[in-house]
């Protein structure tokens, strides 16, 4: 499983953005973090961050409240928007419903 984290702050945060990035605890060693890559950087100073965070499903509870809690150092400051999405491949999905590959199922 996969879960993406999205940081969108300026040019007149940058700094604080980065100074709180300090505050961030150690990834657990059954996480796999990626990045930060750059997704976007828009004219006026507009920047946009992404990382994501893989770790197996069994651990979706704890990489949850990890990141959650991660993200958290965000809330203070100003003008600086942040998401948190679960991305699942076909096989996580495959578990979770109990589907197997090749079985036919109706949709509304």
């Amino acid at each position: 499983m996969v879960i993406v984290t999205t940081v969108s702050f300026n040019k007149t945060n940058m700094y604080e953005t980065e100074r709180r990035v300090g505050e961030f605890p150690p990834v657990p060693g059954y996480i796999n973090m990626m990045g930060p890559y750059i997704k976007n950087i828009k004219f006026g100073g507009g920047i946009e961050t992404v990382h994501l965070f893989e770790f197996d499903e069994s651990r979706l509870e704890e990489a949850r409240d990890f990141i959650n809690d991660r993200m958290m150092i965000y809330k203070e400051i100003a003008d600086l928007t942040y998401s948190v999405e679960l991305w699942l491949n076909f096989e996580d999905v495959l578990n979770m419903t109990g589907l197997e590959r090749g079985q036919s199922y109706a949709s509304a």
